[in-house]
C-alpha cells in the first residue's frame, strides 16, 4: 500500500564546478553524487523522514 512505513533512501549532492574545458556543451555547475544513506527506522511521510534523520546524517 502506498501508506505503509518503509525506509527512505537519501542520495546526498554536491554542487561541482565543471573544470574539464573540453566539454563546451557541459554546464559550469552540476550535482554531483558523493553517497547514499538509508534511513534508520521506518518512515510514511518523507519529510518526517528529513527532520528526523537530518541531525544524524550532518554528524
Amino acid at each position: 500500500m502506498w501508506a505503509d512505513e518503509r525506509r527512505v533512501n537519501f542520495t546526498v549532492l554536491e554542487l561541482k564546478k565543471n573544470d574539464d574545458l573540453e566539454t563546451v556543451d557541459a554546464p559550469a555547475l552540476s550535482f554531483r553524487e558523493v553517497g547514499k544513506v538509508a534511513s534508520k527506522r521506518n518512515f510514511c511521510d518523507v519529510n518526517e523522514a528529513m527532520t528526523a534523520e537530518a541531525a544524524r546524517l550532518f554528524k
